[in-house]
């Protein structure tokens, strides 16, 4: 029966429990205390399945906009870790429509996008990373999903 179950399985299984040890919505210090108490290939899984969760269901604007956008510099880097260089470059993109240093709060990205001071600032935005996500969908589809079960793989992190 277990010889039966797909690897993609296995790392479905898997997400959820990862998911639940960080708490997005907690202060930048405590999500990077969650993380360090995570071994590096668990945080690398964790940090792709979340840009991998708002690619799959919304786009890049919705990363940015929610809480997953919290990690966008920890995502960068193991993005660029991997090899994935077009959502490398995507993230980074996206990332320079924001204020630097980079704003780790869900609250003060929305404050910059949203602001009533440049009311066109979240249509730009918005239209931007709606065109990164477009350009991400037909030239690298599938590559977020291979890269996390091929590093599951590697690293023994699918369970038996």
């Amino acid at each position: 029966m277990r010889s039966q179950i797909t690897d993609d399985e296995r790392l479905t299984w898997l997400m959820p429990h990862l998911v639940r040890a960080v708490d997005l919505g907690a202060p930048h210090a405590v999500v990077r205390g969650q993380l360090a108490a995570m071994p590096r290939p668990y945080q690398q899984l964790f940090l792709l399945g979340a840009l991998n969760r708002e690619l799959m269901s919304e786009n890049l604007y919705e990363f940015f906009c929610g809480q997953s956008g919290n990690v966008a510099p920890e995502v960068l880097q193991v993005l660029r870790e991997l090899g994935l260089d077009k959502h490398a470059a995507a993230v980074e993109q996206g990332m320079a429509m924001l204020p630097t240093p980079y704003p780790a709060s869900t609250k003060q990205r929305n404050d910059f996008i949203y602001s009533p001071l440049a009311p066109s600032r979240q249509q730009t935005i918005d239209e931007r990373l709606s065109h990164l996500s477009y350009e991400l969908e037909q030239s690298a589809h599938d590559a977020l999903d291979d890269a996390m079960i091929a590093l599951a793989k590697r690293e023994g992190l699918l369970p038996q």
